[in-house]
């Protein structure tokens, strides 16, 4: 019988503990991000954490050069919102940690914007890789999973990383 649930705190312990990571949390230094709005004015030149702005819930972009820290200041996020989470801070993010590079779409598949069905998919082989036994479930029934987690459990986003 497959499993019906992800096991959030079961990935979340995992992701924080990979050493892919453990150099992150050694080396780490927070950028400084200047936030700009895309409609409108600029919102200023205050200099902000990444956390921060996604605390507040809207969408955002990172920009930056090559080298810059793009990759790791997303990679201290995920480590960040997964320790609040497992901790039970009253945080609304439970991120979910892929690589773009990762993201295999097919030629005849690449579209300008991914269907909801293929970001499922992607989402659904990244958890996969910390809970194997979720390949057991069939396209409908792990996009039926996703869906309810995505309106229940405590507001989860995603969050992907290019590198």
């Amino acid at each position: 019988m497959p499993i019906l649930f992800i096991d959030w705190h079961r990935y979340l312990q995992t992701l924080i503990d990979l050493p892919s990571f453990e150099e992150l949390r050694r080396l780490y230094v927070p950028i400084g991000i200047v936030p700009e709005q895309f409609v409108g004015s600029k919102s200023g030149r205050i200099i902000r954490d990444l956390p921060e702005i996604v605390e507040e819930g809207s969408q955002t972009v990172l920009l930056g050069e090559p080298g810059s820290g793009k990759t790791w200041a997303m990679r201290h996020l995920v480590l960040t919102q997964a320790a609040a989470y497992l901790r039970g801070d009253d945080s609304n993010h439970v991120p979910i940690y892929g690589e773009l590079r990762d993201w295999h779409i097919p030629v005849e598949g690449a579209v300008e914007r991914p269907s909801k069905v293929e970001v499922f998919r992607f989402l659904w082989q990244v958890l996969q890789q910390f809970q194997p036994d979720l390949s057991l479930l069939q396209p409908n029934e792990y996009q039926a999973i996703l869906e309810k987690a995505f309106q229940g459990l405590r507001g989860p986003r995603s969050q992907l990383c290019d590198r």
